[in-house]
């Protein structure tokens, strides 16, 4: 099952796409310049937010990281 949506990092609107699956923890990569999460089936919208949230300064600093190796 995957989901689309939109958050803000850094003045900047991101598109997230997350995938649920039978995992354990929560994994975020960029790819095609949006936010991919991989978390588990049960985990509520709401809670991936959070976590985005709580970790959005390593999150930018992975984007400006894979936009770098891109160029």
């Amino acid at each position: 099952m995957v989901i689309y949506m939109q958050i803000v990092l850094d003045d900047e609107v991101i598109d997230v796409v997350i995938e649920r699956k039978r995992i354990k923890n929560i994994y975020f990569r960029f790819k095609d310049n949006k936010l991919h999460v991989t978390c588990h089936k049960l985990i509520p919208e709401i809670e991936i937010k959070r976590v985005i949230k709580q970790n959005e300064a390593s999150l930018i600093k992975m984007k400006n990281k894979v936009e770098r190796k891109n160029e």
